[in-house]
This record gives C-alpha cells, sequence and structure tokens, in this order.
C-alpha cells in the first residue's frame, strides 16, 4: 500500500534549526511548507491577539479559533 504523509510536524527546543531542518526536508520531499511562525505573525500582526512575539505560551490559546 502507498501511503501519503498528509501532516509532518516538526517540534524541539527553541533555536535548534526546526525551521532550517524543516524547509530543507519538505524541498527534498516535494510537500508544502508552513512553518508555525508564519501563523504566529499572522494573528499577531492582524490584531485578533493582544499579545507580541515574546509571549508563545499565551498565543496558545487562539489555536482553536483557526
Amino acid at each position: 500500500m502507498d501511503e501519503k504523509i498528509n501532516v509532518l510536524l516538526i517540534t524541539g527546543a527553541s533555536h535548534t534549526g526546526k525551521t532550517y531542518f524543516s524547509y530543507h526536508l519538505m524541498k527534498e520531499l516535494s510537500m508544502p511548507y508552513f512553518p508555525i511562525d508564519w501563523l504566529k505573525m499572522s494573528l499577531i500582526r492582524s490584531g485578533l491577539c493582544p499579545y507580541n512575539v515574546s509571549e508563545d505560551e499565551n498565543l496558545a490559546q487562539y489555536s482553536g479559533q483557526l
């Protein structure tokens, strides 16, 4: 059976190269690349949440609204 990967999540501690690794892995696998940083910055810039980039733990409550 030929299985397809729908979503691949890359996690890890801050500043460990997740974005770099993910970008190159997705390029190698010919998969779309959408870093969570883009989503986080979109929420902050849209004004939908009152937090800034250094308040990641507070942004988690907005994930259910997407």
